[in-house]
């Protein structure tokens, strides 16, 4: 309360349940997380202009607690099957401070994947079949019945190889994964065949 809630810049807003209907949050885990610091007093200064810190990494630390590794004094929680870590960038409690959110009542569902990585996490397949599973499938009543036509989709991403669209009940859909330029060029094409391209009808 003394260094946060008395603070005028401090964002109380974070302790709130978000004002939605329902969530879906989806995150990386078991990657090697910073968990703490190993520190020393600083006892040596090679120069009387050079201005150092109290404390400074203990690089000669160790430990062999389970499940954590030190390197330059900085500790990594790695995670396992019974006790979890974070994705690399974010540690385990704040990713799932949603849990909190549900005991308040909100409607939610976690699901972690083993051994993805913060930023990777968004050219996983796994995690591009759970948005997609979120938001085309869940919820629908009934599934419709399968058009008789064949969509095909080629792009920057498949050397512009048709690749076939599959039907989920109320379209064809294909999931794919961004390259490192973060961008793709597509055409949507109707019985694979060129002379049929179905979508964009203009370059880029």
């Amino acid at each position: 309360k003394q260094y946060y809630g008395e603070d005028s810049l401090y964002d109380d807003l974070c302790d709130r349940c978000p004002t939605v209907k329902k969530l879906r949050a989806v995150h990386g885990v078991n990657v090697p997380t910073e968990a703490a610091y190993a520190l020393r007093v600083q006892t040596i200064r090679l120069k009387q202009s050079e201005i150092l810190t109290r404390l400074a990494f203990d690089e000669a630390a160790s430990s062999d607690i389970h499940g954590y590794s030190f390197q330059g004094g900085t500790v990594h929680a790695n995670g396992s099957s019974k006790a979890l870590s974070g994705d690399g960038v974010v540690p385990l409690s704040s990713l799932e401070e949603c849990r909190n959110w549900a005991k308040a009542g909100l409607d939610s569902e976690l699901t972690s994947i083993p051994g993805v990585e913060h930023r990777a996490i968004l050219a996983d397949a796994h995690f591009h079949q759970i948005i997609k599973d979120s938001v085309l499938l869940k919820g629908r009543q009934s599934m419709q019945q399968e058009p008789p036509l064949r969509f095909s989709i080629a792009g920057t991403f498949s050397n512009w190889k048709p690749e076939q669209m599959t039907w989920d009940g109320a379209c064809f859909v294909r999931v794919l994964s961004i390259g490192p330029n973060g961008w793709e060029s597509f055409q949507i094409l109707l019985d694979s065949s060129w002379d049929k391209v179905f979508y964009p009808n203009v370059k880029d």
